[in-house]
C-alpha cells in the first residue's frame, strides 16, 4: 500500500477544495515547491500533483510551477488537471512525469485515450474516476455525466487501462471517511489497480482501507488529513508495519 501526498495548485498556491468546489478553498502554502520538498523529507515515495487551474480550463495553468517541482524533485510525480491533448501528455512525460492522470478526455474522448494507451505505456496512464452520487464528473468535477462508476471502470479496463484513482467527490476534503464500499466493489468487479482518494481523516480510516480484502488495491492519495496534521508519515509507516 502506497500513501501519496496530494499537492493541488490553484493560482500558484497549494490549496485544498471542499468537495471539489473552487469557491470553498483553503490555502495551505504559498509555495508548492516547498511543500513538495516537505513531503519528500517526511518520507513520501511519490507526489500526486493536480493543476486545478488546468482542470477548470483557466489560462493560468501553473505549468511553470509544476515544471519546477518535476525538475527539482527526485520523487516520481503523477500529474493531473487539464491534460486533454496528445501534445500535452507527451510534453509532460518528456519532462519527467512518471504518470499522467486523465479525466475529462478518458470519459469524453475515448479515441484519444486509445491513442495514448497505444503510444505510451499503459503503466504511465492513470484514469481519474471522480464520482458524485455514483455518476462520473468531468471538467474539474463541475459537470456530472450520466456515466455510472462501475460500468465506466469496466469499460476502461476493456480498453486497456491498468490503473485508476477513485474519488467520491462528496467526501473529498470533508474528512468524513473514504467510500470503502465503492472502493471494494471496484476492486472485486475489475482487475484494475485501484488508488483510493477522498475523505481520509485519521489513521482508523486508513486502517479500514488497508483491511479491505482487495489484492488490487494499490494505495491512497492523502490531502487535508496530512495538511492538518491528522495523520503523519511516521504513523503511516507504523501502520504498514502492523499490516505486514
Amino acid at each position: 500500500m502506497e500513501f501519496i501526498p496530494a499537492i493541488d495548485i490553484l493560482h500558484g498556491q497549494c490549496v485544498r477544495l471542499l468537495q471539489g468546489d473552487r469557491q470553498r478553498v483553503t490555502v495551505y502554502h504559498e509555495d508548492p515547491l516547498q511543500i513538495a520538498h516537505h513531503w519528500r523529507d517526511q518520507g513520501a515515495k511519490r507526489l500526486h500533483i493536480v493543476n486545478l487551474d488546468g482542470a477548470f480550463g483557466a489560462a493560468n495553468d501553473n505549468s511553470a510551477i509544476v515544471r519546477e517541482i518535476i525538475l527539482s524533485e527526485t520523487l516520481p510525480v503523477q500529474l493531473g488537471g487539464g491534460i486533454r491533448t496528445l501534445d500535452q501528455a507527451r510534453s509532460w512525460m518528456d519532462m519527467g512525469v512518471s504518470r499522467i492522470i486523465l479525466g475529462t478526455i478518458a470519459i469524453g474522448t475515448p479515441a484519444l485515450l486509445d491513442e495514448m494507451l497505444t503510444l505510451f505505456s499503459p503503466e504511465r496512464i492513470i484514469v481519474g474516476l471522480d464520482a458524485r452520487g455514483g455518476h462520473i464528473a468531468i471538467r474539474g468535477w463541475e459537470q456530472v455525466t450520466s456515466a455510472q462508476l462501475l460500468p465506466t471502470a469496466q469499460a476502461l479496463q476493456a480498453r486497456g487501462v491498468l490503473r485508476i484513482i477513485y474519488t467520491d467527490i462528496s467526501r473529498d476534503g470533508a474528512l468524513t471517511g473514504p467510500d470503502l464500499a465503492g472502493t471494494r466493489q471496484l476492486c472485486e468487479k475489475t482487475q484494475l489497480k485501484i488508488i483510493a482518494s477522498g475523505g481520509f481523516a485519521n489513521l482508523d480510516h486508513l486502517k479500514a482501507l488497508c483491511q479491505l480484502p482487495c489484492a488490487n488495491l494499490e494505495g491512497a492519495v492523502l490531502g487535508k488529513a496530512l495538511y492538518e496534521n491528522k495523520v503523519s508519515f511516521m504513523e503511516l509507516s507504523q501502520l504498514m508495519k502492523t499490516m505486514e
